[in-house]
């Protein structure tokens, strides 16, 4: 299966507002700006508006798909452990909050 997070920033070098990343099997296949990444119709989508998506690991097309997810801009936190809403770890979602936004 698919699945696809759409609408938080993604946390590179250069930020990007309303992401999209997908994800086949644990890994990353495409991300970028929504409107720029082809989502396949058979897609499962993860709500991530208002979120930070930090890559833990390079991020890289074909990598395993491992990131945290923030509830705040880790460049305006100084501790960004109490700001973890949820981690995914080679495909697998793991919320720490009940509301995990599955469409």
């Amino acid at each position: 299966s698919t699945l696809v997070r759409p609408g938080g920033t993604l946390v590179l070098d250069e930020p990007i507002n309303d992401s999209v990343i997908v994800i086949t099997e644990g890994i990353v296949k495409a991300w970028g700006a929504r409107g720029q990444v082809d989502m396949p119709n058979d897609s499962v989508g993860l709500d991530m508006r208002r979120k930070w998506i930090v890559p833990t690991t390079s991020l890289e097309t074909d990598t395993p798909a491992n990131f945290d997810i923030l509830k705040a801009d880790p460049s305006a936190v100084t501790d960004t452990t109490d700001q973890l809403f949820a981690t995914l770890r080679q495909g697998e979602f793991s919320a720490l909050e009940e509301d995990t936004g599955w469409q």
